[in-house]
């Protein structure tokens, strides 16, 4: 049958609406299963940089509590005597020694990225 030509049943006119609606399901079934994708691919990636954002921030947390520990007492072992300065550090202050890196870090590479 030509398009624009008169159906002769009803059967070919049923026919070719099903067709049509086929058509425009599976176009819209496209469209829905890559917006799902873009969905998830995002949301993978965002689980992805949070998950290896706290493994990071978790190993620096150990790194300075074990790079404290081991290098302080011996560069500066007469102030830790006296008490100026503290032999040993409590991992909330390794925390705090953490965020400031990482806020100072981030400053230096955005205004690196600027010139």
């Amino acid at each position: 049958m030509t398009p624009g030509a008169p159906y002769q049943t009803l059967a070919q006119y049923q026919s070719d609406n099903i067709s049509t609606n086929n058509d425009k399901n599976r176009e819209r079934n496209i469209r829905l299963s890559k917006i799902l994708a873009l969905f998830t691919v995002g949301a993978v990636g965002c689980t992805g940089f949070l998950a290896l954002f706290v493994g990071l921030f978790l190993l620096a947390l150990f790194v300075i509590k074990l790079l404290w520990a081991w290098t302080i007492p011996d560069l500066f072992p007469g102030a830790v005597d006296q008490g100026f300065v503290a032999g040993s550090i409590s991992w909330f202050t390794a925390f705090k020694l953490a965020i400031f890196v990482a806020v100072f870090g981030s400053l230096a590479g955005f205004k690196r990225g600027k010139d």
